[in-house]
């Protein structure tokens, strides 16, 4: 994938991975042609991985690398968004917690009615 495509690809898919068949997994199973992205994108030293991995805890670019990644805060952005905007508009809504689960119940229901609010599935109501 060259740059040009790599600004248009979706970075947001998650990865599936089968838990079963994680134990017989290595390293390189991992690792794909664009696992070098993340060490240019963060400006990561990666010449370690050149050499054999028993050899990486005792280099000053594995432990740069290490610690870097390390201090990473990881988030859900989507799951506080999601968290946010309920805590915002159920107070703006109602106060009662038994209308506000009843109309939680409303929501999720119209949801699976109406999966996507393409024409389609709106003019075919049950």
């Amino acid at each position: 994938m060259n740059d040009d495509q790599d600004e248009h690809y979706d970075h947001s898919k998650k990865a599936t991975v089968d838990l079963k068949s994680l134990p017989g997994k290595h390293l390189q199973h991992f690792v794909k042609p664009r696992s070098m992205k993340l060490f240019q994108m963060m400006d990561l030293p990666h010449g370690f991985l050149d050499v054999d991995l028993d050899v990486w805890h005792g280099r000053d670019d594995y432990k740069h690398a290490r610690e870097k990644l390390q201090s990473l805060r990881v988030v859900n952005d989507q799951a506080e968004c999601d968290v946010a905007l309920i805590q915002e508009y159920s107070g703006l809504l109602t106060k009662n917690e038994t209308q506000l689960q009843f109309l939680l119940q409303v929501v999720e229901e119209h949801r699976r009615l109406y999966p996507d609010s393409r024409k389609q599935t709106l003019t075919n109501v049950p």
